[in-house]
């Protein structure tokens, strides 16, 4: 292994630890951890019926409210490590381990957005119509 591949590995590596790291911060909603995503979504013994419908709607809103590219950041690059060290049968050149990650990454985030066009907003939608019917007639 060359300099320049141990100075890329050692690179991926701190971008994958930071990444996982705030991925992490963001989804972590145990120990009132107000940074995280849906903190405000959590339920309270005090809740109306007003909030928890939006409670509800804004948990259901989770594909849309994911950052989406730290998500296929993480995958890319421990899939791109895997795939590449079963082709080769040993640790892969820093070209081909960034090659692998760049076509895995654009691979996950064109199916994340095809699912998300094609199935997560229009359950959304129909959620947020639901919430609306429920407000108008029940409360």
């Amino acid at each position: 292994m060359e300099w320049i591949d141990l100075i890329i590995y050692v690179i991926i590596v701190i971008v994958l630890i930071k990444v996982i790291f705030i991925e992490w911060g963001q989804i972590d909603i145990s120990n009132d951890n107000s940074r995280a995503v849906y903190y405000n979504f959590k339920l309270d013994e005090n809740d109306d019926c007003s909030s928890l419908l939006d409670k509800m709607y804004g948990n259901s809103k989770y594909h849309t409210n994911t950052i989406i590219w730290r998500i296929n950041l993480i995958s890319a690059i421990i899939a791109g490590f895997i795939l590449v060290y079963i082709l080769y049968g040993k640790i892969p050149t820093s070209l081909h381990l960034v090659i692998a990650i760049i076509v895995i990454y654009t691979t996950l985030y064109l199916i994340y957005h095809f699912y998300g066009k094609h199935f997560a907003l229009p359950s959304i939608k129909q959620i947020e119509d639901i919430k609306h019917e429920i407000a108008k007639n029940c409360i």
